[in-house]
């Protein structure tokens, strides 16, 4: 078993144009957000302690970002990634932009159908935008109880389009130290344990058929007994998530005490420091979470998958 982390998540803005009720990256920005020039030594910085993995860039809003100049140096150097973007200010000039620079994939999020809501319009937008342009386009849909009813329908449509989809769960912030999380939304909270395990066991039937659905039949497996309350524990950070300031974070939800004296762009620090520095904050500030990439990355680690393998699959290169 590999003793590192298998996979790397960036915040590389905590700036958004949106305020999802279920979503309060904006509500904790740092004091400085590494500049363009910064992040891109950043992911060298990885790629020296880490070796080649798959980077999932998040925000924040990568949009507000110099995509412009990052991403001909991502492709330039080789660098697998997911670029995950909410598309509201996707433009047609500047989508062209892009792809004319070299951009490989592009990542939405979407959670209905519903062509009123203006955040789903941005993401067929974009869809159409990359589609025949880009090798893989890709979209994560959030559940909450409000657009349960959609999540079929909503992967269908997707994947006729040839956009492979992934499912996870809202999360609420637990305690004081979940900075990537709002407080709980009690008409988006989950309650039906029944209906999520319908709804796992459909959707891990239209995988089997051939529906382009990016997870493993496990995570499925286990959706009744956890998404509800997102309870999950990971046993190690299989995941190196890296804030907008370049701290390391403990995981994607908790802010972390001691992680966040490391930074990527500071070499004095081993990975005996971040693995005590990990445990003492999980011990400290989580109570738990249903993260889809740190429970897919565990398992994937435990069947004994190489980091190779785990690069292919997250780019969809089964």
């Amino acid at each position: 078993m590999p003793n590192r982390p298998v996979l790397v998540t960036w915040l590389p803005t905590r700036k958004c144009n949106l305020r999802c009720k279920e979503c309060a990256v904006r509500e904790f920005p740092v004091e400085r957000e590494l500049t363009t020039n910064e992040i891109m030594e950043a992911f060298l910085a990885t790629r020296d302690r880490l070796g080649d993995l798959f980077h999932v860039v998040l925000g924040g809003e990568p949009l507000l970002l110099d995509l412009e100049k990052m991403i001909p140096f991502w492709e330039s150097e080789g660098f697998k990634y997911a670029l995950c973007s909410n598309s509201y200010k996707l433009t047609k000039g500047r989508a062209q932009g892009l792809i004319s620079l070299g951009l490989s994939n592009w990542s939405v999020s979407m959670n209905s159908l519903n062509m009123a809501d203006s955040r789903v319009r941005a993401g067929f937008n974009a869809i159409d935008l990359f589609s025949g342009r880009v090798s893989d386009i890709h979209c994560t849909i959030t559940i909450t109880q409000k657009n349960i009813q959609d999540v079929i329908p909503l992967t269908k449509k997707l994947s006729s389009l040839g956009v492979w989809t992934e499912h996870t769960f809202v999360h609420w912030a637990k305690n004081k130290h979940y900075d990537f999380a709002s407080k709980r939304i009690p008409e988006l909270s989950l309650t039906d344990r029944e209906l999520i395990k319908y709804l796992a066991s459909k959707l891990k039937s239209m995988q089997r058929d051939g529906c382009l659905i990016h997870t493993t039949p496990n995570w499925f497996d286990t959706w009744s007994e956890y998404a509800i309350d997102t309870n999950w524990r990971c046993n190690h950070p299989w995941v190196l998530v890296i804030d907008a300031n370049g701290a390391l974070k403990p995981c994607l939800h908790l802010h972390g005490n001691r992680t966040r004296k490391l930074s990527i762009l500071d070499d004095s620090w081993t990975w005996d420091d971040f693995y005590r520095a990990w445990g003492q904050d999980v011990e400290e500030q989580c109570e738990g979470c249903y993260w889809d990439c740190q429970f897919i990355a565990q398992e994937l680690v435990e069947k004994g998958w190489s980091r190779e393998d785990i690069v292919k699959w997250h780019a969809h290169k089964r």
